[in-house]
């Protein structure tokens, strides 16, 4: 994983929680930011790999955290995107040490999916699973940013 160690911002007073998705293209994904007292990113991405296997749930990195177990990215980032099933959020919460914060401030963004299909096709990559690349595909160009990606 590449990431921006020194992205520090002061916090705003009301943790962000919010929606996207088109519509009719594909279903809404709720997705709440964090931060974890574990570490950087890259050890927030390792424990959320030992959870989900240890505990047997779902898991699948996403936008920038997704396409850097891919290919090398051109610039850094500092902020990890995971789908997780909503029935899990307690025991990420829990075990990661995670306090919900603002995006500016986060560390991760934890997305939940209106339904499991985010998770059959992911891939592991590195020892981490990641959505497919259609599904970072629509990720991306859902969060605005598919001309982003193809310079990434």
């Amino acid at each position: 994983l590449t990431f921006d160690s020194e992205h520090k911002e002061e916090p705003s007073e009301e943790p962000e929680k919010a929606f996207v998705g088109e519509e009719e293209e594909m279903p809404k994904v709720k997705f709440t930011y964090y931060k974890s007292a574990q570490g950087g990113l890259k050890e927030i991405a390792q424990n959320i790999d030992k959870i989900a296997r240890k505990s047997a749930v779902d898991y699948a990195f996403t936008l920038y955290a997704g396409l850097s177990l891919d290919r090398p990215l051109k610039k850094p980032f500092s902020l990890l995107h995971v789908y997780v099933n909503p029935a899990t959020e307690d025991l990420f919460r829990r075990m990661l040490q995670l306090e919900e914060t603002n995006e500016s401030n986060a560390q991760l963004c934890i997305m939940y999916p209106q339904d499991s299909s985010v998770f059959a096709n992911k891939v592991e990559k590195h020892g981490l699973y990641v959505v497919d690349p259609e599904q970072l595909r629509r990720d991306f160009e859902s969060m605005g940013l598919a001309e982003e990606m193809s310079r990434l």
